[in-house]
């Protein structure tokens, strides 16, 4: 019998899981250093700048252990580092606190942990310079999703976090900022933002010190962005190699003097880091030629004449700016600045960016928050499940969600027509900025109606079931055994039932012992294994397969096989074949938080099961955790048909949609359009129907018939949804 010990996590918040890990390491303080930097225009965008320095000074950041708890020790007013800030700070900000306990999220925030993606073939990020990053974006077609966060707020814990998840989300790249007592070129979000985090503590080498300590985590690289004051204040030479210890891969200095940007650059280059370059409106010719030809990783187009923060619509000159800066490079050009809904993203990657920088609205969601807790769900809930996204695979970046920022305003999932300032393949790849919406499909010039919706499809587990509940329509899920007959006939088979119009397909991997499973599936299994199926045939095949179907497909193992892998190399080899979910239905509950954290390592989404044995406490944490879906087991016991639907369904599908938006899921025991029907008219999400779809195939007098089995099933089967 199946129960609940086989689907549900410990400790769980917004919908991450993970433990803290190690502390970051303490770094000694560099000397205060003034080197010759003057001048005041920057590249012809901001304003004089007499330089100053970061509030609280460059010292501080020592890192002490209390029992089990981490706290961070600011320098001491008696400190040089903090007497020299102290004079130049603002009196508005306050004096730095003594000391600052960076807070350890409690074992709900410290499951928002979202470790590393490992640097496997299939990652369409992995661990590389910025304009390698933005290379590889270019070559595929694809916009990359660029999301800005202010360092320290709302202190450096959360931070940390936010990295993890902005990463696990599908960031492209993630601009880091470096809160400074003056920062004139933004507006009051972002300036609010770095009162916040000066107040809290943050310091240049607090910063540095956690970036060493996450950065080997990430699968995107991190571009800080710093004033120069604190820059000048360390000495260019020791801030660029401290930025290249902790991980750091480009810099941004908005008020960088266009006379002394190449001598900056010669440090940056000198430590293996690229410096971008900002280039606006107000840019003459001649100098945005030179910025251009220097600029590191992308160019970066302010679309604006002024500082940061959301505008109700993007500049239209922007379009054309667009296309003069591409007359002269072929380097990747990211617009950031007042961008902050879908359509504003939308009308970007329309125009042919190749990039868009969200910086306002991401720092909202987290630094306005009642707590840090509050605050990482909000940006997760506002990125989407990731993933999605897709996470661009927008996924989840998915700002559809957004509650308190402009990103909440809604906004038509309808196709994006491309002007020919884009790139043709920028159009197929429509779901590339995870956030700027889940409907932030780039969708492509006018396609016949069936390519479309195709591409409309293709997304992650979780952006799949959000718009087909926007849609009020119901999922179809059906379920077969790879290998069943034979792995070519299996290669058909999702080819099949994608044309018949599945929204998500569950594959089974055979395996000796499928103990959840009834007399049907078992079988399926047993004539499987007989044929030579293995993990490694069945990865392999999906690895042909998956990029020619519009449907994700997620992967039922049983835990034997994934520890005969070993989980890390299981989940990059299943995020590799192109599979976007996993199932493991007898994952142990004291072992589910720590799969996870490899599923979310290569942006999987892990189904959890919950049953009508489930314990309600233990079904809310269940709900919490799950990606992609709830999968709801209808009955106690094993899959298989029965007679009719267990009428409890009914009463647990609103009871587990009293604490969950996510979509809910229910299988075993569903075999005729009758009960699908009956399952859809009490609310559930989507129908998972397993061993009545094997038996089709599996069960066939040859393949061929098996296939035209399956076909004439499955679209009996959706056409009874509503």
């Amino acid at each position: 019998m199946l129960t609940a010990h086989g689907a549900a996590v410990g400790v769980v918040h917004g919908g991450g899981v993970g433990t803290r890990r190690g502390a970051w390491r303490r770094r000694p303080p560099s000397s205060s250093q003034r080197g010759g930097w003057g001048g005041a225009t920057a590249f012809g965008v901001i304003t004089a700048h007499s330089s100053g320095v970061m509030q609280h000074g460059d010292g501080g950041g020592i890192r002490a252990r209390q029992g089990s708890r981490s706290v961070y020790k600011a320098s001491s007013p008696s400190s040089p580092a903090a007497s020299s800030s102290s004079s130049s700070a603002p009196a508005k900000l306050g004096a730095a606190p003594g000391r600052v306990a960076v807070r350890k999220l409690t074992a709900a925030a410290t499951s928002l942990r979202l470790d590393r993606a490992p640097a496997a073939p299939a990652t369409e990020r992995g661990l590389s310079s910025v304009s390698r990053t933005m290379s590889r974006l270019m070559e595929k077609g694809k916009t990359a999703f660029i999301p800005y966060i202010t360092a320290g707020d709302p202190d450096m814990g959360t931070t940390a976090e936010a990295l993890r998840l902005l990463d696990a989300c599908g960031a492209d790249v993630i601009e880091l900022g470096v809160p400074f007592s003056d920062p004139y070129n933004d507006g009051p979000v972002i300036q609010a933002s770095a009162a916040r985090a000066l107040a809290a503590g943050a310091t240049m080498d607090g910063i540095m010190s956690m970036l060493a300590e996450v950065t080997p985590e990430l699968s995107c690289p991190v571009v800080l962005f710093s004033y120069l004051g604190p820059i000048v204040r360390r000495g260019p030479a020791n801030f660029t190699a401290a930025a290249k210890e902790a991980g750091v891969q480009g810099l941004i200095v908005p008020d960088l003097p266009y006379l002394e940007a190449c001598s900056f650059r010669s440090e940056v280059i000198k430590n293996n880091l690229e410096l971008v370059l900002l280039t606006t409106p107000t840019t003459p010719p001649d100098r945005m030629k030179a910025i251009t030809a220097a600029s590191g990783g992308f160019v970066y187009l302010v679309s604006v004449n002024g500082v940061t923060g959301s505008r109700q619509d993007v500049n239209p000159r922007v379009e054309h700016l667009l296309q003069e800066i591409k007359q002269v490079t072929d380097k990747a050009v990211c617009v950031g600045y007042g961008i902050s809904t879908p359509d504003h993203v939308r009308q970007i990657a329309e125009w042919g960016a190749d990039g868009v920088i969200i910086g306002s609205a991401m720092v909202r969601q987290l630094g306005e928050a009642a707590s840090p807790k509050q605050g990482l769900k909000r940006l997760e809930k506002s990125l989407g499940t990731v993933k999605h996204l897709v996470c661009v695979e927008v996924g989840s970046m998915a700002f559809t969600t957004m509650k308190a920022s402009p990103m909440s305003a809604s906004s038509s999932s309808a196709p994006v027509l491309r002007r020919c300032v884009a790139p043709p393949a920028r159009v197929a790849a429509a779901r590339r900025l995870a956030a700027a919406a889940a409907s932030v499909a780039l969708e492509a010039s006018p396609v016949p109606a069936a390519a479309a919706a195709a591409v409309e499809r293709r997304m992650s587990v979780s952006q799949t079931m959000s718009k087909l509940k926007e849609k009020g329509k119901t999922a179809f899920i059906p379920y077969i055994t790879a290998g069943d007959p034979d792995m070519g006939t299996t290669a058909e088979a999702l080819r099949l039932l994608d044309a018949c119009g599945a929204d998500v397909i569950e594959l089974g991997v055979p395996f000796s012992d499928p103990y959840a499973d009834g007399p049907v599936i078992q079988a399926s299994a047993s004539r499987a294994l007989a044929a030579g199926a293995t993990p490694e045939a069945v990865l392999s095949m999906l690895k042909e397969v998956t990029p020619e179907l519009s449907c994700p497909v997620v992967l039922l193992s049983y835990l034997g096989p994934i520890l005969r892998r070993g989980a890390a190399n299981f989940t990059a080899a299943a995020k590799e074949a192109g599979v976007q979910g996993l199932i493991v239905p007898d994952l142990p509950y004291v072992d589910t938080c720590t799969f996870r954290s490899e599923a979310i390592k290569s942006n999987l989404e892990l189904v959890l099961l919950t049953t009508p044995a489930t314990p309600g406490e233990r079904m809310k944490i269940i709900t919490e955790a799950s990606g992609g879906f709830v999968y709801l087991v209808s009955v106690n016991g094993v899959t298989g048909p029965r007679p009719k639907v267990n009428t409890r369904v009914e009463h647990l599908l609103q009871d587990i949609k009293l604490v969950t938006d996510k979509a809910v899921c229910v299988g075993f025991g569903i075999s005729t359009p009758d009960h699908v029907r009956q399952i859809a008219v009490w609310g559930a999400d989507g129908v998972i129907i397993g061993s009545a779809m094997v038996r089709q195939l599996g069960e066939a007098a040859s393949p061929k018939q098996g296939l035209k089995r399956l076909e004439e099933y499955a679209r009996r089967m959706k056409d009874a949804l509503p």
